[in-house]
């Protein structure tokens, strides 16, 4: 079952360029390469540098002043691509992308930690899995959630192990 959106019943029962330059002024234990997984416009990509130099665009110019961007910072930049194409892989990217409202809730299928909530925080990890966005009510997605764990759909992930 790929990620995507559904209709949940009336009662509850952009890529953007790759950048492998290094930044000069950090030691290499300080240094953090940032995953955008949506930004301004459904910006998305690998970064870096937080801030745009004259070697490498930053993701700040990204992010500043948009409420909704998801991005997360990490110590190495395999970690960081692996992070981000998982997300692409499992079809958390294209999710992330669709014009979420203040009702728009995310069930995580399978994850680090499936259930309801924000996505990529609290349910994923920062990882790929399988996920849906539905609008409607907190008691309504946990129902949805529900049928699926008790029909054997449900699946954990660990933290450090690649989706599968």
């Amino acid at each position: 079952m790929p990620s995507g959106q559904l209709e949940l019943p009336p009662k509850a029962p952009k890529i953007l360029k790759l950048v492998l330059e290094k930044e000069d002024l950090l030691d290499e234990s300080e240094k953090m390469f940032y995953v955008l997984f949506n930004g301004i416009d459904h910006s998305h990509g690998v970064f870096t540098t937080y801030r745009t130099n004259s070697k490498a665009p930053g993701i700040e110019e990204h992010i500043k002043g948009h409420k909704n961007a998801v991005f997360k910072g990490f110590h190495t930049f395999d970690i960081a691509q692996n992070h981000y194409q998982e997300a692409e892989d499992t079809g958390i990217l294209e999710l992330l992308h669709y014009n979420a409202g203040p009702e728009t809730l995310y069930i995580m299928i399978q994850g680090v930690k499936p259930g309801v909530g924000l996505l990529m925080k609290e349910g994923l990890l920062w990882r790929g899995g399988i996920a849906m966005s539905a609008v409607g009510t907190a008691a309504q997605g946990h129902a949805v959630f529900n049928w699926w764990q008790n029909n054997g759909k449900v699946r954990y992930l660990l933290p450090r192990c690649p989706f599968a």
